[in-house]
């Protein structure tokens, strides 16, 4: 059962893509753009329940590719159903990244009918 949900919302998140993609965006390279320009890189991205209440979160792990500490990160996630129609976002913060540190987020997603997500920005206080 597990792994049928994990193909699910591997196959939901590729759609999500796609449909990004036809909107004219190609949401790899918006990732690896919003990324880069920040000297930051972000893994896959994928939805975890936790044990035992009906929590959903967003993870993945952000990694401070600069020589220098990272103040007041932010990541904000595009949440998709299995249409792949943004149906909203989930954030996390974490105040400092060391020099090539990383982070692991742990967005809350609030909507139930959430199936992908996907990197819409990350953003450091200056």
């Amino acid at each position: 059962m597990a792994a049928l949900k994990r193909a699910q919302r591997m196959a939901a998140a590729r759609h999500a893509e796609r449909s990004v993609a036809m909107a004219g965006t190609n949401a790899s390279s918006l990732l690896e753009d919003v990324a880069s320009q920040k000297e930051f890189q972000v893994s896959m991205i994928s939805f975890e329940k936790t044990p035992g209440t009906s929590l959903v979160h967003a993870v993945g792990t952000v990694s401070n590719l600069a020589s220098r500490q990272r103040f007041g990160v932010k990541v904000e996630l595009d949440l998709f159903d299995t249409s792949g129609r943004k149906i909203g976002i989930a954030t996390d913060y974490q105040q400092v990244i060391e020099p090539r540190g990383q982070w692991r987020f742990n967005a809350p997603v609030i909507n139930s009918k959430a199936t992908a997500a996907a990197l819409a920005s990350i953003k450091e206080d200056q």
